[in-house]
């Protein structure tokens, strides 16, 4: 649209009035000025802006200090029962960035509920909102707040971001066809787009060209109004808070079953047995966390996500889409807890399913899930060393982003300890020089939100990467234990 500019009865500026149907909203309008005069014979144009400014119209600026999804202040005059949502990424070297809404539909066929790629949900109705870069981005974050959302149970959301040439020649991995999973959503579930809306090209393992609306793996803002205890849930039992000393370990991995969600269910069921026999502890591998296949030898599983756990591990049928997974963890350890067992996770912070060139996944089919499903589709230079092989524990974005994710699963899910799989990345700089007071172990053992309340647990796979070639161990600060790797490894012969 091209409007004229008409001037103030004062003569102080220039003014242009456009109308839009509130039912546009969120949209985005983008400006561009131009000085028009006129020349001997005809009209000559001179754009006086390098590019448009961009204004978001029917929505907020947002929190970027808040990475994420969180339900914000809503404006003066918002219908009732209406949210505010501040959405938050970290996206460096994108330019651009737009979030996607989308409403997961009931189905017929109960099996497709969003908990495997091969039987994701389907989406009622997706929603692209771009962002402005002018106002809607500080620094590497980018942000929004929308407004007047209803029904967050069935509502899920994920990035899009691109970078450009100038991104790529940075090193940046962008995905702009892909949908990205937020790194800081508590809960996801894997979800079928409309046509085009997430399409991979060439980053597929184990083969190239282009794989039309593979499923998206999406964060669920059912967590935002209920965190996977369900609606009416009774208070959990206290923690046993025991001694590791004493504790005899039982390790469990339902992750290696067909079905994963019966296996977590099978051993609530038996607690209480478990507990009579001695046990005092449960040990759940897998790791729990959403994961993909991997790059890890011996290990077919690689996280996608520090947050959310594993959508498989919901129940069939499990109320608040994508919190089932949640719901069941909590289930075991308030059974857990109720026969005064403890109950350890096993997490990472090494490999993930999005790695490059790694051992074993160009051996994975052409038809396996895309590389970049969400750190390495928004922001592959600040989350990943150089090579894109691991994470990079030595950038603060990683730190922040674990650190996050250890407190969401001692606060918010009760686990009493975190088991670190491939334990020495930790003790790593960005450079992978290996460190003997690292950050990041250390940040972990003085958390006050963590510290007395989880067992820290390092299990190294290799530690001869650990300081002095492993001859003191895993640096604990006082607080982080150690799996031993030598009695482990004669167990499992």
């Amino acid at each position: 649209v091209v409007s004229p500019m008409v001037a103030l009865a004062d003569g102080t500026g220039w003014e242009a009035r456009l109308s839009l149907p509130a039912k546009l909203a969120p949209v985005t309008l983008a400006l561009a000025f131009e000085e028009v005069g006129m020349g001997a014979t005809a009209a000559a144009t001179a754009t006086t802006t390098t590019r448009p400014l961009a204004i978001p119209v029917g929505m907020g600026p947002g929190d970027p200090t808040r990475l994420g999804a969180t339900v914000a202040a809503a404006p003066a005059g918002s219908k009732p029962g209406a949210l505010s949502v501040s959405f938050a990424v970290q996206s460096r070297g994108a330019a651009a960035v737009s979030l996607v809404l989308a409403r997961g539909a009931p189905s017929a066929d109960a099996s497709a509920d969003g908990r495997s790629p091969s039987a994701p949900a389907s989406a009622a109705s997706c929603l692209e909102i771009a962002l402005s870069r002018d106002v809607q981005s500080t620094g590497d974050i980018w942000h929004a707040q929308i407004d007047g959302l209803t029904d967050l149970a069935t509502l899920t959301w994920a990035w899009r971001a691109d970078g450009g040439l100038g991104g790529d020649v940075r090193g940046a991995a962008f995905a702009p066809g892909q949908v990205m999973l937020d790194p800081y959503a508590p809960a996801a579930a894997w979800l079928a787009l409309p046509e085009g809306v997430n399409v991979a090209f060439g980053g597929l393992a184990g083969g190239g060209g282009a794989l039309a609306n593979p499923p998206a793996i999406v964060g669920c803002l059912a967590a935002l109004v209920d965190g996977g205890g369900g609606a009416g849930a009774a208070p959990p039992p206290p923690r046993p808070n025991l001694a590791a000393e004493g504790c005899i370990v039982l390790e469990v991995n339902p992750m290696a079953d067909a079905d994963p969600a019966a296996s977590l269910a099978a051993l609530t069921g038996r607690v209480g047995a478990l507990a009579s026999s001695g046990v005092t502890a449960l040990l759940v591998a897998g790791p729990v966390v959403a994961a993909a296949p991997g790059p890890a030898p011996g290990n077919p599983r690689a996280p996608i996500s520090l947050f959310a756990p594993d959508p498989a591990l919901a129940p069939a049928g499990a109320a608040g889409f994508g919190l089932g997974a949640s719901q069941a963890i909590k289930a075991l350890i308030a059974a857990a807890h109720g026969s005064g067992l403890e109950v350890w996770v096993q997490t990472e912070a090494c490999f993930t399913a999005e790695a490059a060139g790694a051992p074993g996944v160009e051996a994975v089919p052409p038809t396996a899930l895309p590389r970049a499903l969400s750190l390495r589709g928004l922001d592959a230079v600040g989350y990943y060393r150089p090579g894109g092989r691991v994470l990079n524990v030595g950038s603060p974005a990683v730190r922040a982003l674990v650190l996050a994710a250890a407190r969401h699963w001692a606060g918010s899910l009760s686990v009493d300890g975190l088991v670190w799989a491939h334990a020495e990345s930790l003790a790593q700089d960005r450079d992978g020089t290996i460190l003997d007071g690292p950050p990041l172990p250390d940040a972990l053992a003085a958390d006050p939100a963590l510290r007395g309340r989880v067992k820290l647990i390092a299990s190294a796979a290799d530690p001869a990467l650990l300081p002095r070639q492993g001859g003191r161990g895993f640096p604990h600060f006082g607080v982080w234990m150690e799996k031993d790797w030598g009695l482990a490894c004669l167990l499992r012969r």
